[in-house]
């Protein structure tokens, strides 16, 4: 009787954890629409092919959660379900198990090419500006790691500020508080740059230098993502250009310790 209760426990557990949810806005320019992706569900199965869970509402209508399989290549889409966010379970994990449906083109004027978009740079290690800080950023800087002027810690006379030494400093406890590791026997070592709104929003991340190991470099990223509200960006002076900084954090693990550097 023990065994079998201890038995139900973890597969709750195991539930819990597989459906797990990190809903992150997505910037679009069609009115009275707001769009989320799970973060949690994104994956890809093949080059080019995308699976997610997407929430949005339009003009005030009910709350929906679709979930969808993308090609990024063609830019073609299909709509695996969609459901009542508020009256239907949340099953990512159920729902995009290899899933079979009819795929076809997006129409230009529908706010799926923002979701494809954002799918799209996912795909390629960036991450892009929330709806909130959008609205400021946009039309300041392009949103794109690409086309935005590398400016990080050693390249920038800024980062020899004080009150950006400190907020280094802060950050990388932040970060080390937030990274779980895998287990290991030998020595691993990441790099990440990490872009950081003035309003503390992660803008974007880009690992320059993986451990060789795809668990611990996906928990690196992981940590990132968790430590996200940042501090807000110190005061510098009386630029007031300044609407992005770029740092550049170590993560370092051996069998017996952890650490995040700048």
């Amino acid at each position: 009787m023990k065994k079998n209760i201890i038995l139900l426990l973890v597969m709750l557990l195991s539930a819990v954890s597989a459906n797990a949810e990190n809903w992150q806005p997505i910037s679009t320019s069609f009115p009275d629409t707001k769009l989320y992706i799970d973060l949690d569900s994104v994956k890809y199965p093949q080059e080019d092919e995308c699976l997610y869970a997407l929430k949005y509402q339009v003009a005030g209508n009910p709350e929906k959660i679709a979930y969808i399989k993308s090609n990024l290549k063609t830019n073609y889409l299909g709509i695996i379900r969609v459901v009542d966010s508020d009256t239907v379970q949340y099953r990512p994990v159920a729902e995009l198990n290899e899933p079979h449906v009819f795929m076809k083109q997006i129409p230009e004027n529908s706010f799926l090419n923002d979701v494809q978009r954002y799918a799209s740079a996912l795909g390629n290690g960036y991450a892009l500006a929330s709806d909130e800080f959008t609205a400021e950023y946009r039309g300041q800087k392009p949103l794109l790691r690409d086309d935005l002027v590398i400016a990080y810690n050693e390249q920038n006379p800024y980062y020899t500020n004080a009150s950006v030494q400190s907020y280094l400093v802060r950050t990388c406890k932040q970060l080390e508080a937030n990274w779980q590791p895998p287990a290991t026997t030998h020595a691993t070592r990441n790099i990440l740059y990490v872009t950081i709104g003035r309003d503390g929003s992660l803008l974007d991340y880009k690992m320059i230098e993986g451990s060789g190991d795809d668990t611990t470099d996906r928990s690196v990223i992981s940590a990132a993502e968790r430590t996200v509200p940042y501090a807000k960006l110190p005061n510098i002076g009386d630029n007031k250009e300044v609407y992005s900084m770029d740092f550049k954090f170590v993560f370092e693990h051996d069998m017996v310790r952890k650490s995040v550097v700048y």
